[in-house]
């Protein structure tokens, strides 16, 4: 998401419903490499922006350590995104990684 991309100060304090609207100078990672080569540039969904399975509702989970346990694999969640992620990438010669977290800080 360009807006988690973007940071908090960006998409949080300064009014960014959506990134067709306000982005219109960003690119994702995703755009960006399909846009800089002419090799088939593929993206699959490993887990959410929030630790969740990519099939699962984006909201959080009320209870912390749930979350926690369940991206440590303790309560054995859903992680077919997970799964289809690596599958994916293990038919390819390379591998972007996007990593991240949820804006927390800088919410008003």
């Amino acid at each position: 998401s360009l807006a988690y991309q973007s940071g908090g100060w960006t998409w949080q304090w300064q009014g960014v419903n959506d990134n067709e609207g306000w982005f219109t100078y960003g690119s994702t990672v995703l755009n960006a490499a399909q846009n800089v080569t002419t090799w088939d540039v593929t993206y699959s969904c490993g887990v959410s922006i929030l630790g969740n399975d990519c099939s699962e509702p984006t909201e959080a989970k009320k209870d912390v350590f749930s979350q926690v346990k369940s991206w440590v694999g303790l309560d054995n969640g859903d992680d077919s995104s997970i799964k289809q992620a690596t599958d994916e990438a293990g038919k390819v010669d390379y591998v972007i990684v996007c990593v991240g977290e949820e804006n927390y800080a800088e919410k008003p």
